[in-house]
């Protein structure tokens, strides 16, 4: 069964992302404007995605978006050379600073309440709110108390061109004192292959590949890598690899079920992943290299956060032991993360089908990485 992406916002009852607390003393705040795409022969459903400043969503960060609009694809228009304009309008806003991303979904098969499907995919195209309409970096927005802001641009919106990164886990495996373990890219299309999800697969035919897209980020030009913004005594690498704690693993009728004992906050590792074995080494630094899999190493240095925004390092023994999930963030922030719903097991989507398998018929969705204490 296929859904537009309107109708599954409507069936979802358009609560998928968590939405901002406002109190009735502040007044919300409009945001409005234009998106803009380019080289697009006709429009598609758009989400303008909202995300906060000092934690936004991938690429720029590893926070989730917290409110969003929805733009069908019949109000594009011209909007100049090959150019098509549709208007916008985000609501409610409470005062803070905002980063606004468009995302047209092309292929129809993005839902912000599955994991799996709530991220953009190669052939979509993608965009920010920038410093300039004639470009710039994303720019965040600064909101008062009932502001409002009409002549906003998104945009422009350009096609995604890197691979989607869906991947099978191989390992882990003990290194000296560390761990490494590695990912194999599978074709998106072949994770869904088995599955009967009320919400549309990606399109078999797509011609975008399975693979990572590598490039070690040289923003300045230099012929150096630059310093990773999450790793300082690493160089900055795409895709980013993140490992975020699950908890013990608990058997249960239903599958598996993930104990967090008394560790209610939010743990996470910064990886580091090297393009092997596809490719025999390194690219210059700023050239981008499709590779099939990653060797990715675990750097035994964690972050925590706190319930009340805190945060700390953790290493070695501080650690928690248990389940960890894997998620690699491209450079054009598509997202994909093992375990998720595809998996068989997880307490909060026990309602959704067995394990996906590929057309090798591997199961391949219910993996996470493992430390014993």
């Amino acid at each position: 069964m296929r859904y537009t992406l309107l109708a599954l916002l409507v069936l979802s009852g358009c609560e998928a992302f968590p939405r901002v607390a406002n109190d009735g003393d502040v007044p919300g705040s409009v945001l409005s404007g234009t998106l803009l795409a380019v080289d697009v022969d006709e429009g598609a459903t758009t989400v303008v995605l909202m995300s906060a400043a000092d934690n936004p969503q991938p690429p720029l960060g590893n926070g989730s978006p917290v409110s969003f609009a929805a733009i069908p694809g019949d109000q594009y228009g011209p909007a100049g050379a090959a150019t098509l304009g549709a208007p916008f309008a985000l609501t409610d806003v409470p005062p803070g600073d905002w980063q606004l991303n468009g995302l047209m979904d092309v292929d129809g098969n993005f839902h912000p309440g599955l994991d799996v499907l709530a991220t953009p995919s190669c052939g979509d195209l993608s965009g920010w709110h920038l410093g300039r309409v004639d470009g710039g970096v994303p720019t965040a927005i600064t909101l008062g108390a009932n502001d409002y802001i009409h002549d906003l641009v998104v945009g422009p919106l350009t096609r995604i061109d890197s691979p989607d990164p869906a991947f099978t886990i191989i390992g882990p495996r003990a290194v000296g004192s560390g761990l490494t373990l590695r990912l194999d890219a599978v074709d998106v299309s072949a994770t869904f292959a088995d599955l009967t999800l009320d919400v549309p697969g990606p399109d078999s035919t797509d011609p975008c590949h399975a693979g990572f897209r590598f490039r070690r980020r040289d923003l300045d030009g230099n012929g150096n890598a630059d310093t990773s913004p999450l790793l300082p005594l690493f160089e900055d690498r795409w895709p980013r690899v993140l490992f975020r704690w699950l908890g013990t693993p608990v058997d249960t009728e239903d599958g598996t079920d993930f104990d967090r004992g008394d560790v209610p906050d939010d743990v996470t590792i910064a990886a580091i992943g090297d393009p092997s074995p596809s490719a025999t080494a390194l690219p210059v630094p700023g050239v981008a290299l499709d590779v099939s899999s990653l060797q990715v190493a675990w750097t035994g240095f964690g972050q925590r956060i706190e319930a009340n925004g805190d945060s700390a390092i953790l290493a070695g023994s501080d650690l928690p032991a248990g389940a960890w999930s894997i998620t690699v963030i491209t450079e054009a922030g598509q997202i994909w993360t093992m375990p998720n719903e595809a998996g068989a097991g997880l307490a909060r989507v026990k309602q959704l089908p067995p394990p996906g398998r590929t057309s090798d018929g591997d199961a391949r969705q219910g993996q996470w990485a493992e430390l014993e204490p």
